[in-house]
């Protein structure tokens, strides 16, 4: 692979990446603004007890964490290490 499509692979990555904490931190901000309205309606529709709608959200959240930085971040610093050395 060439220096320009890792280049390119890499800033794809590494925006992919700050436009997934953005939803993030919107997500994380969402739940947190309006967890007293939505926390009702979700135990009806699920029929789930408080404790484990909140464990299904920590879940989510976790998750997207994950997502984040080994689908996103792990690639684009290997790319960004392998660009670099071939540039040397």
């Amino acid at each position: 692979m060439d220096t320009a499509k890792m280049l390119f692979y890499r800033n794809l990555l590494f925006r992919c990446l700050l436009v997934g904490i953005g939803i993030a931190i919107l997500l994380f901000a969402a739940t947190f603004a309006f967890y007293d309205l939505w926390m009702p309606l979700a135990m009806r529709v699920f029929t789930l007890e408080e404790a484990e709608v909140s464990e299904q959200v920590l879940g989510t959240l976790l998750n997207v964490r994950l997502i984040l930085l080994f689908f996103f971040l792990t690639p684009a610093l290997a790319l960004h290490w392998m660009s670099r050395r071939s540039q040397a």
